[in-house]
């Protein structure tokens, strides 16, 4: 029942009790009042040879805790507590006895614990890449770990990153607490090789270099914001935690600069880590108090994998050539003249942070080129700079400008020019990441905004050079696509000109031909030519033609002028059945129904002829008035008789006393007979006569009114003798197989051709005539016919 001053580890009191030949020590392991029946922790024998056995059944406490040699091998004993007793008895019976103590020369040493910690074989890799990646977490516990524990985070990862280990970076398995292992300990925790202050050798994106704190169970990185020196008040970019199970848990505050700069898989995950700086430490406490602690570096496999910056799809940029300066609106396929020519190009710079969206100079089509202009971009085709893209490095934000119409593929209509725009961006630690911009730029087409049709006419295609043939209107507007000077066959407004539905008389020319000559800016001429059916088609004679077509760009009109007159003709016949005829009171609108004294007879719809009658009282011819100013016959007026199959005055027949007068109109003169009508006129005139109202042997005068075709204000009257006597016959019997035409039975025909009234160097045209039907007893002077077909008056 005597303590033995000595505890178990676990602290139970160890009491004394003598047990036969042995000295055993027992305690209570509910640490109440001890018994022989209790546990023994020790017992003692003695040798009768003096020697002391111990037998030793729990661990002692030993009072002198610590991780030293002297700790883990400290010594109780039992001084003062054990005796040796000698007892002597002789032979007979008799005894002595004596006692030595011997507890101070029993003792109990101590024993220490083992550390050991190894590489666990694990890692932890937290990555910057928003969402859950590699051993990311959002695990509430794992959050928890650092949530009170880590003061003035950094804000720049949004949100923060968690990330643990799935296999223990350290593993503890081979450390002992030894035979102290009653409330023994084991723990796991993380220190600095260095020490606080040491660098990690990181830097954040933005290049502030980060420092290792050890704060509390955590290793805290942390940045002065001014890039100085930094404290453990500065913002922290990373904190880790080591669990007791050896795992390791990260939390990342802030981005980190990674080398490996690229649009690879590679440059978006490559590491960093902290290979030599971080070590798990094991500390082993037994029953005791004796301990001993044990380190391996787990830095290497405490992992940072970047993140990299993306791209994504951006709205096409539409512009149109028609919202330029003289564009032409709409037209077949046409688009919105502008859509998306401004905003945001598609990114994220990542977790990485700030960086720059730059375009790219590759992927231009043929025949363009991209140029970079700083930040901006200009778009080229050939050395024209057709758009402007401007761009802000920092956000990405653009704008597109049409700075010039582009010329597209020939041809089409409202057709697409596209453009791929490459654009690059480059995240805080030089990650890239390439995005496409798409452009389409509409064509512009021209419009025709006003036409008609030219008609030609020999009157008007005088010697001079602005005597143009015909002339009809062709207004157009190119658009925005103008064509940049010099003009040639190829690059001309025209892209294509023919003669098409072109006849002369009522038959369509052939061999048609139209050549580029010159164009400027206000005109475009071409050269032209043709064949053309020069005679009566049932002779079948062709003739050729070449002239020049003028376009005026700025008076929207078009010109014709041929090198020589056209030859062709069409025959206007007042012996046409149906012809309108109209007669009218002199000097007026009002229509008269029998003896009219002006009658209009319509042979086209340009072309109306004004009839008069005018006669001799008496009935002497000689008495005709005839006025030598203008070479023209004037007597009593006579009513006028027009049919089909006549003209006459004062009847159907033309007497010799009588003088019939005709004038040629474009419009109805009614019986106006000075009528400031379009006067219409003609390069020939034929007449033809019954032979007996002629008579045989007289000749007769017809008066051609004659107007020059250069200047219409230029009139002349030419009297001709027309033969009608042996010798001197101009009337021909029988049909003038050149135009076409056959005289009836018992008639004559008088044929008036372009070169029997028109001498050297003069271009005149008929726009009248007056006919006399006998020269008997008429004096004065005037051009003898030469009725033969071809040949000229004299």
């Amino acid at each position: 029942g005597t303590d033995s001053l000595l505890d178990t580890t676990d602290g139970k009191n160890i009491i004394l009790f003598k047990e036969g030949d042995l000295i055993v020590g027992r305690y209570d392991v509910a640490n109440g009042p001890v018994t022989g029946a209790d546990p023994a922790a020790f017992a003692i024998a003695l040798l009768q040879d003096g020697n002391v056995a111990v037998a030793q059944y729990v661990s002692l406490t030993h009072p002198i805790a610590g991780s030293t040699p002297a700790a883990h091998d400290d010594r109780v004993d039992l001084a003062g507590l054990i005796n040796a007793v000698v007892t002597v008895t002789d032979g007979d019976g008799d005894t002595s006895t004596d006692s030595v103590g011997i507890g101070d020369d029993i003792n109990f040493d101590d024993d220490g614990p083992s550390a050991d910690v190894a590489d666990g074989g694990g890692s932890v890799t937290i990555d910057e890449t928003a969402g859950n990646q590699d051993n990311d977490s959002d695990a509430a516990a794992v959050l928890a770990l650092f949530d009170t524990e880590v003061l003035n985070k950094g804000t720049d990862l949004n949100p923060t990153e968690f990330a643990i280990s799935t296999t223990p970076l350290a593993t503890t398995a081979l450390s002992s607490f030894g035979q102290d292992q009653e409330n023994g300990t084991k723990v796991l925790s993380l220190a600095i090789v260095g020490g606080d202050g040491t660098d990690s050798l990181l830097d954040t994106t933005d290049g502030k270099n980060i420092i290792l704190f050890k704060e509390g169970d955590l290793i805290v990185g942390r940045y002065d914001v001014a890039n100085g020196p930094v404290t453990g008040a500065d913002p922290a970019a990373f904190a880790i935690a080591l669990l007791q199970d050896g795992n390791v848990a990260v939390a990342q505050y802030v981005s980190l600069t990674h080398p490996t700069a690229g649009s690879s898989a590679a440059a978006y995950d490559d590491q960093v880590d902290l290979a030599g700086l971080i070590n798990a430490v094991v500390t082993v406490t037994d029953g005791d108090g004796d301990t001993s602690t044990d380190s391996v570096g787990i830095g290497d496999d405490i992992n940072f994998d970047d993140d990299g910056p993306a791209v994504s799809a951006n709205n096409t940029v539409l512009l149109d050539d028609d919202a330029l300066t003289g564009g032409n609106a709409g037209g077949t396929g046409d688009d919105v003249n502008s859509a998306n020519v401004s905003g945001t190009l598609g990114h994220d710079f990542g977790q990485d942070g700030a960086g720059t969206v730059a375009y790219l100079t590759s992927g231009a089509p043929t025949g363009f080129s991209y140029v970079a202009d700083g930040t901006n971009l200009l778009v080229k085709q050939g050395t024209t700079t057709v758009l402007t893209l401007t761009m802000v490095a920092a956000t990405g934000a653009y704008t597109v400008v049409q700075n010039n119409p582009i010329l597209h593929a020939a041809g089409l209509t409202e057709n697409n020019q596209a453009f791929t725009i490459n654009y690059r961006v480059t995240d805080g630690d030089g990650d890239t990441a390439d995005g496409t911009l798409g452009i389409n730029v509409d064509d512009d087409t021209p419009v025709v905004t006003a036409k008609s049709n030219l008609i030609y006419a020999n009157s008007s295609n005088g010697a001079l050079v602005t005597d143009h043939g015909g002339t009809g209107v062709f207004g157009y507007s190119i658009g925005a696509d103008t064509h940049a000077t010099p003009y040639s066959a190829s690059n001309s407004d025209f892209l294509s000109v023919a003669l098409t539905g072109v006849t002369v008389g009522a038959n369509a020319i052939t061999n048609k031909s139209v050549s580029w000559v010159s164009e400027t800016d206000s005109q475009a001429v071409f050269n032209v030519g043709f064949t053309y059916v020069s005679n009566n088609p049932s002779q079948g004679a062709t003739s050729n033609a070449t002239g020049t077509l003028v376009f005026d760009k700025v008076a929207d009109t078009y010109t014709l002028k041929l090198a020589q007159e056209i030859e062709s003709f069409s025959i206007l016949n007042t012996s046409t059945p149906g012809n309108p005829l109209q007669g009218y009171a002199l000097n007026s609108a009002t229509t008269v129904g029998s003896n009219p004294p002006v009658s209009v007879m319509t042979l086209a719809s340009n072309f109306f002829v004004q009839f008069e009658g005018f006669g001799v009282n008496n009935g002497t011819p000689q008495t005709f008035a005839y006025d030598t100013g203008t070479g023209l016959f004037s007597n009593d007026r006579r009513y006028v008789t027009i049919s089909s199959d006549s003209i006459g005055a004062a009847s159907d027949t033309l007497q010799s006393d009588e003088v019939i007068d005709l004038d040629f109109y474009k419009t109805n003169p009614q019986g106006f007979t000075a009528s400031g009508a379009d006067r219409a006129t003609s390069k020939a005139i034929f007449i033809e006569f019954t032979q007996a109202g002629i008579g045989a042997g007289k000749d007769m005068l017809v008066v051609l009114k004659l107007v020059d075709d250069n200047n219409p204000l230029n009139t002349i009257n030419r009297t001709f003798i027309v033969g009608n006597s042996a010798g001197n016959d101009d009337v021909l019997n029988d049909s003038v197989p050149a135009y076409g035409f056959v005289a009836k039975a018992q008639n004559g025909i008088v044929v008036f051709e372009n070169n029997d009234y028109n001498f050297t160097g003069e271009h005149y045209s008929i726009q009248g005539a007056q006919v006399v039907t006998s020269t008997q007893g008429v004096s004065g002077s005037g051009y003898q016919l030469n009725g033969a077909i071809d040949n000229p008056a004299t």
